[in-house]
């Protein structure tokens, strides 16, 4: 289920929403977000966001580590943004992500799934459309990120053996990566 209310007021416009999701096989969770975009002045608009989301698991993520974990990410930005008119905007965003119980599959090395983890990142981006003549408009983005949290550990069954009652046992080696 999903709801959301608009409201605005002269130059200021006010959200939030909400989203309610009902599992069969996961916890059911909620998510939210609000926001407020405030018209400075007839070009300038500064916006702030605040949101949660949930990731449905891999399909086999439950066999692999038991439960019912869902990735949470919980978001903030804000953005200072300069609209003249239709044709031209230049766009200033700072944000944070913060994602919890985070996995990935690593389908390079074939190790299967990395152990849940932690993230935060932080970021700066810049965004521009800019139309310099009817048949040319330039448009472009830059992003710079910096991420803060534990690299990405896979455990890889490197070999199986039979122990001395007959059981057969699997030995794991820890492979590590970057945060991708």
């Amino acid at each position: 289920a999903f709801g959301q209310y608009r409201h605005k007021l002269e130059n200021i416009e006010l959200w939030t929403s909400i989203r309610y999701d009902d599992h069969v096989e996961y916890e059911d969770k909620i998510s939210h977000s609000s926001g407020i975009a405030w018209n400075l002045f007839s070009d300038y608009i500064v916006k702030a966001i605040y949101g949660t989301a949930y990731s449905t698991p891999f399909a086999d993520q439950p066999d692999v580590y038991g439960g019912d974990m869902l990735e949470k990410i919980k978001s903030a930005n804000l953005q200072v943004q300069w609209k003249p008119d239709k044709q031209n905007k230049i766009a200033f965003t700072l944000f944070r992500n913060k994602i919890d119980n985070h996995v990935i599959s690593d389908v390079y090395e074939g190790v299967g799934l990395s152990m849940p983890n932690n993230q935060t990142i932080d970021g700066l981006e810049l965004e521009w459309d800019l139309k310099v003549l009817d048949s040319l408009k330039f448009s472009g983005n830059v992003t710079l990120l910096d991420n803060c949290g534990p690299d990405e550990v896979f455990l890889y069954n490197d070999y199986t053996y039979t122990d001395s009652e007959g059981v057969e046992q699997k030995h794991y080696q820890e492979l590590s990566h970057d945060y991708d």
